[in-house]
């Protein structure tokens, strides 16, 4: 008897022991779970950093372009002749009143000096469409910012005239056909072609035509020397012309 009861308590330790190991396994089997589990959710969350990572790359990549271009269209021709216009109409002025002190107004052997101060500015205009710009300035954009900037130099300059001799100077008009008759005696012409030319003299002195035909006057005379200093200062664009 006492055999049977050791061989029954014997079953009893060898059943209860796999039951005491279970809980440590099923902890062992849970702590492998969770450690797969980080180990798939951190490389879940490395993937998009190196997604989120490369995208900005892409995206600064392609911004570059529309920077580099951005700053070619930063000058224009509108620009550089306006720029430019204006301190050539600022330099006719100062050029006007110097001829008016000097008492040179009329006078056929300084008229071309106004050339001398365009064709300066013209050169510089051009230089900096250029350097502000990509670099090239093909014939066309040369000879438009040479016709645009002698439109608004005289815009300027043809607006500061009518002011001058409407309300500073207003005997400005008398006194310079008095210059012009006296030079057409001294080159022989007869009353009656000085009566005819004085007639046309006076149309033309008339403040708001002369305006308007010194407009005209000067775009051609600047349309003709962009011709030649555009011509010298271009800078075509190779791959423009393929």
């Amino acid at each position: 008897m006492e055999n049977e009861n050791k061989d029954q308590e014997n079953l009893e330790n060898e059943n209860q022991e796999p039951e005491n190991q279970k809980p440590e396994d099923q902890e062992s089997s849970e702590d492998q779970e969770s450690s797969e589990d980080q180990e798939s959710s951190e490389e879940e969350s490395s993937e998009p950093a190196t997604e989120s990572a490369s995208e900005p790359a892409t995206e600064a990549s392609a911004s570059q372009p529309d920077e580099d271009e951005e700053e070619f269209e930063k000058t224009t021709v509108k620009q550089v002749s306006i720029k430019w216009g204006l301190i050539t109409g600022v330099i006719s002025i100062a050029m006007f009143l110097l001829f008016v002190v000097l008492d040179m107004i009329g006078d056929q052997s300084t008229s071309w000096l106004v050339f001398i101060p365009f064709i300066v500015i013209l050169v510089l205009a051009h230089k900096q469409f250029k350097n502000e710009g990509d670099g090239y300035m093909s014939y066309g954009q040369g000879l438009g910012i040479g016709i645009f900037v002698s439109f608004i130099s005289s815009l300027v300059s043809g607006g500061f005239q009518i002011i001058y001799i409407k309300f500073i100077d207003t005997s400005f008009n008398e006194n310079l056909m008095n210059k012009i008759e006296l030079t057409w005696e001294e080159d022989g012409m007869t009353d009656q072609q000085i009566d005819v030319a004085k007639g046309f003299v006076e149309m033309l002195q008339n403040p708001y035509i002369g305006f308007f035909l010194g407009i005209l006057i000067a775009v051609f005379f600047g349309f003709i020397v962009s011709l030649i200093v555009s011509a010298f200062t271009k800078n075509t664009n190779p791959q423009a012309e393929i």
